[in-house]
């Protein structure tokens, strides 16, 4: 970036990015530097809860700590813009009917920012769950994500007076995820994207709203999400991810190797090789293989469903 140096007014000032004259007076250096350790401070008192929640050792005035910090950073422009661009977002879905509620989870959500933002309409079309491990605001589920039980559909929540242990799968359209995941390690974003998946339904949105710095997105297309669109917000350093859920890249793998070796067999020759999977460490499911031992001639992809190269059966 180019920066030409100029006089005005008896101040020395640069011309900046996009020609807007940045001020390097030692006061605005003084601010700016204020700034960052602010920010740094936070990122740090983030950072040591989530770890203490994890081990069990946050104590009230931790609690205390975090939720006034998070208070602190909800009301920032940039969070406040980002707010606005992901409320937009949610309303204008167009794969839902106008008389639809988008369901939202919010993840992280200490003071339930994004719905103070609505008015009562809009409060009628967009039902949010928010959740946190130490919330501050009535509305939001005393909840440590990593720990959250993901329960078969149709299932009830499972919640323990303010605290929330279990949801169903898939119900809900959307979730946010606000300045959350690069507090985490990349493996433990990637088991919360897992679990944030395994919650949507069927090409469900993701929003991420997070420092431009963040360089972890290949967890979210690992984790089985497709970019569809980001914006970034001027006069801070956040920038908004809006992806689509789709089939995750090791099961859809998986699934293409299953197709193409599933070809049409007579049943001894899936039983033989299922045996030979058996031998090599899987578990014999005979019930399984009764009840369609009455096929001569049949497709077999269970046997490939059952068992893996390893020998391993396979979650799904």
């Amino acid at each position: 970036m180019h920066l030409a140096r100029r006089a005005l007014n008896g101040r020395c000032r640069m011309r900046g990015w996009r020609g807007h004259a940045v001020s390097t007076s030692p006061l605005f250096r003084a601010s700016a530097q204020l700034q960052r350790q602010r920010r740094r401070h936070l990122h740090e008192v983030f950072s040591n809860s989530h770890k203490e929640s994890h081990l069990g050792k946050l104590d009230e005035l931790g609690r205390d700590r975090y939720a006034n910090a998070s208070l602190e950073k909800a009301g920032a422009p940039g969070v406040m813009k980002s707010l606005s661009w992901c409320k937009s977002l949610l309303l204008q879905r167009e794969d839902l009917d106008q008389d639809d509620e988008v369901r939202l989870l919010d993840i992280g959500s200490c003071n339930n920012a994004l719905e103070s933002e609505l008015t009562t309409t809009e409060r009628h079309q967009l039902r949010i769950t928010a959740v946190d491990v130490c919330p501050r605001h009535d509305s939001v589920w005393q909840c440590d994500f990593l720990q959250l039980q993901v329960l078969p559909r149709h299932k009830r929540a499972i919640r323990e007076g303010r605290q929330l242990v279990g949801l169903p799968a898939e119900s809900f359209h959307a979730c946010l995820l606000s300045m959350v995941l690069h507090h985490w390690p990349q493996e433990v974003q990637r088991q919360a994207l897992d679990t944030v998946h395994r919650l949507l339904v069927r090409e469900g949105q993701l929003l991420v709203v997070e420092n431009r710095a963040w360089d972890s997105t290949a967890c979210l297309s690992h984790a089985g999400f497709a970019l569809e669109q980001q914006r970034r917000f001027g006069g801070c350093s956040l920038r908004g991810l809006a992806l689509r859920a789709s089939e995750p890249a090791e099961r859809a793998a998986f699934v293409a190797r299953r197709r193409a070796k599933c070809v049409p067999c007579n049943m001894l020759g899936c039983l033989a090789q299922f045996q030979l999977s058996t031998q090599a460490g899987a578990e014999w499911h005979s019930p399984l293989i009764r009840a369609h031992s009455h096929s001569q001639t049949r497709r077999c992809p269970f046997l490939f469903d059952l068992c893996s190269s390893a020998g391993q059966t396979r979650p799904w």
